[in-house]
């Protein structure tokens, strides 16, 4: 079994596609900082080279694949549907690649109630296993792997705040997915954007982490996923056994302009082998490997 994970592609247009009206409260500030600011150096381009780091994760031929989120810059529809075409020729399967939502796909409210996300990735969101009435948590298998899907992102009302959070609800209806058959007795790996840890193995930082990250820890401790997958840091890194409470890989950014990251975890009857890629060349250049043994 051969998983391939990238994240955070934040995936941007040139200004003059954007739309004027889509440019009020805080996506002004995100524009500003993307064309003008510190984040220009980093992922203006971001496009070009998503398209470089997805021509490797297809000769890599997984049997599936993860987008953790972040799939634009500030979350207007023109950057949606650009990731869309880009990733279009990898993600064609939707059986076979699963696509989340990240804080800048949720940038705002108006965005958040158009569901720009679900009418341009709504096919990669499908569940295998779902609570009635309910689209989140959910459960989706890659092969014979399950894996628990958590909705963390939600769209904040100023620029500063990039918090995530599982609400109340959410969190319930996490607690009882966990006790479904289609999980008893079997490791499992949890998928969100946000990340437990940074790579010190700390909590994310104030204003840049999950708001409620005890309760979702809490649920969890029950049953611990074997692996917690995620994006949203854009370092890659993993903290395995005995480094954090949660085994955690975070697949860092695929686009960023200074460390750009693809990662790939391969089973043996001895357990998964996780590696991180630097995609920018013209071969995949190996950047650290570990293991994760079986519990």
């Amino acid at each position: 079994m051969r998983i391939v994970h990238l994240s955070d592609v934040h995936v941007e247009v040139p200004a003059s596609e954007v739309k004027l009206r889509d440019l009020l409260g805080r996506r002004f500030a995100g524009w500003v900082n993307l064309h003008f600011g510190p984040r220009k150096k980093h992922f203006v381009g971001a496009g070009e080279r998503l398209e470089h780091a997805l021509r490797h994760a297809r000769a890599l031929a997984p049997d599936f694949g993860i987008v953790s989120g972040d799939l634009t810059a500030i979350g207007v529809r023109e950057e949606f549907a650009r990731a869309r075409a880009l990733l279009a020729p990898i993600v064609e399967d939707a059986s076979r690649w699963l696509v989340i939502a990240g804080n800048h796909d949720r940038y705002t409210v108006p965005a958040e109630r158009e569901g720009l996300y679900e009418q341009f990735f709504g096919a990669w969101r499908r569940a295998d296993v779902a609570l009635p009435g309910r689209t989140t948590p959910y459960l989706r298998f890659a092969g014979d792997l399950p894996l628990v899907v958590v909705e963390t992102c939600e769209a904040n009302r100023f620029f500063w705040d990039s918090r995530g959070c599982v609400e109340a609800e959410e969190l319930a209806a996490l607690r009882e997915l966990l006790q479904h058959e289609a999980l008893r007795g079997r490791p499992y790996w949890l998928v969100t954007h946000y990340a437990p840890y940074g790579p010190g193995g700390k909590p994310d930082h104030g204003l840049h982490g999950l708001k409620n990250l005890d309760g979702l820890l809490e649920v969890l401790r029950p049953q611990r996923p074997q692996l917690w997958l995620h994006g949203h840091i854009h370092w890659s890194y993993a903290l395995l056994q005995g480094e954090a409470e949660f085994a955690t890989a975070n697949a860092g950014s695929a686009t960023h302009h200074a460390r750009p990251s693809l990662h790939v975890y391969e089973r043996d009857p001895q357990g998964w082998t996780l590696r991180s890629y630097d995609p920018s060349g013209e071969a995949l250049v190996e950047r650290w490997s570990r293991r994760l043994e079986p519990r």
